[in-house]
């Protein structure tokens, strides 16, 4: 969404029916699935990994964030897609370009924090300790203390928006990690593997 939507020469294209602003509808639907799973897995016998009393209802738990997540993420995807097809005259370019930086900033970030924290899930290790989700959060921060005093924003609003939707994107990331952090713990993820360092062997003539 960073490179499509909000850097200075983005194209100026009709994004419905992109594929990454469509990836958020298969987590919507997803409640009546993982509570199967779930269910089924409470029964299955012990093996490998998944001990007794392993924390099914933590990925429960983290389902529903991320489904909140996804919600956030469709009234984002909306916003966008109108704004784009409009195509609103500037009225502060100078500001138009700020709200553009920021909004890619929390973009990238949590882009990349969430796809560090589906990893973490899927191979049972812990998160990788990143400044990914701190930087995109305090973006998110700044924007909300700025929208609150910066009365200038209000001719920009429709950036504005979007970029106030984004940020609750961020908050919504920020409570996924918590509970990734969380099912971490109880399930004791390990410590992921790191690739072997190269080895440099100097060859004397």
């Amino acid at each position: 969404m960073e490179s499509e939507c909000f850097r200075e020469n983005s194209p100026c294209e009709n994004l419905e029916g992109k594929a990454f602003l469509q990836v958020y509808k298969g987590v919507l639907n997803s409640k009546v699935r993982e509570d199967s799973l779930c269910t089924f897995a409470k029964w299955e016998p012990i093996h490998g990994k998944f001990r007794f009393r392993h924390p099914w209802g933590q990925y429960q738990k983290l389902g529903a964030l991320c489904r909140q997540c996804a919600s956030s993420m469709e009234a984002l995807a909306s916003c966008v897609v109108v704004l784009k097809k409009s195509q609103y005259p500037e009225a502060n370019p100078e500001l138009c370009l700020k709200l553009r930086a920021t909004c890619g900033a929390m973009s990238l970030h949590s882009a990349k924090a969430l796809r560090g924290l589906s990893l973490a899930v899927r191979t049972m290790t812990l998160p990788c300790q990143t400044n990914d989700m701190s930087t995109a959060a305090k973006v998110a921060s700044d924007f909300r203390t700025q929208l609150s005093e910066d009365a200038a924003l209000l001719q920009v609003m429709h950036g504005a928006v979007v970029a106030s939707l984004l940020s609750d994107v961020v908050i919504q990331i920020e409570r996924i990690t918590e509970s990734t952090s969380k099912l971490a713990r109880l399930a004791r993820f390990t410590n992921p593997e790191r690739p072997p360092s190269a080895v440099v062997i100097n060859v004397e003539d």
